[in-house]
């Protein structure tokens, strides 16, 4: 089960890494071209979106798991591991601001300011690496 949970979690990881990635890239290639170039894009792009949003909710089902069955409660304890969630909490906000630009989009017609998108997909970024550093430091 340990190994299950794990797997998941590290695949999760990657995969919405590289979906949130690759839709940066996309959208900073496609940016001279908005809105009438890039329409054809726009909904590949979001399901980009939607998987990175799918992975980190098996990130947080995994995460939790993982510290229920390994760890108890003295992580809790742990400064790492407080930093990595107050990460995880904020790389969830960044994805709900993005999921809720991208849901108004799709309801109004009128693309999300591709700018503030870039921003806040740089900012995931971040984050996601800054996760990174604090898990590796908390279970090393």
């Amino acid at each position: 089960m340990l190994l299950l949970l794990k797997l998941v979690h590290f695949l999760a990881f990657s995969i919405a890494v590289g979906a949130s990635l690759a839709n940066v890239i996309a959208g900073k290639r496609l940016a001279p071209l908005m809105p009438e170039g890039a329409a054809s894009v726009i909904p590949f792009r979001a399901r980009l979106g939607q998987i990175a949003t799918i992975c980190l909710i098996a990130l947080w089902l995994s995460g939790l798991a993982l510290v229920a069955t390994t760890h108890g409660a003295g992580l809790w304890s742990n400064g790492w591991f407080l930093l990595k969630i107050a990460l995880v909490l904020a790389l969830t906000a960044v994805s709900a601001i993005l999921n809720l630009a991208a849901i108004k989009a799709n309801k109004t017609g009128t693309p999300p300011d591709p700018q503030r998108m870039m921003k806040l997909g740089v900012a995931g970024h971040a984050l996601a690496l800054s996760i990174v550093v604090a898990a590796v430091v908390t279970f090393a």
